[in-house]
């Protein structure tokens, strides 16, 4: 049984991984689409970073660092320590997420509106979240059943 040379990868000669280069090379580009792949991962990275950063704006952010909010998370999660949505639907499960049954983004006014908080587990926060963004997008019916 033949074996490999301990530097068998360098041995190894393949096409550029650059869509369109048909360059051969050892590595995963050949040097022209090295330079040009390496500024493409740094602008992306810079895109992330930016649209990371927009994601969430200062007064939401700030407010989530608020000693009020947290004193109001903590009060609500030793109130109602189990998740509601769970409850609701016959199943026993620790709640985690404090969630604005109205999002801060749609009445910051009621931010601190303890009748405006439950408690969720993970799970239930997640899917309720992804199914507001659906709503912002309106990428469903009107007459689809969302629970908040």
């Amino acid at each position: 049984m033949g074996a490999f040379p301990t530097d068998f990868r360098k041995v190894m000669r393949k096409v550029c991984a650059s869509a369109g280069c048909k360059n051969v090379t050892s590595s995963r580009y050949c040097p022209r689409c090295q330079q040009q792949a390496e500024t493409r991962r740094k602008e992306n990275a810079k895109k992330r970073a930016r649209r990371s950063a927009q994601r969430y704006e200062d007064k939401y952010t700030s407010f989530y660092k608020s000693r009020k909010w947290k004193e109001l998370r903590e009060y609500k999660l030793k109130k109602d320590p189990l998740c509601e949505e769970c409850k609701a639907n016959g199943f026993v499960r620790a709640g985690h997420d404090i969630d604005h049954i109205v999002e801060i983004k749609d009445d910051f006014s009621r931010r601190l509106d303890i009748s405006n908080l439950r408690t969720l587990c993970r799970s239930c926060h997640v899917t309720k979240t992804i199914r507001t963004r659906k709503r912002r997008t309106k990428n469903y019916s009107s007459n689809e059943n969302l629970w908040l």
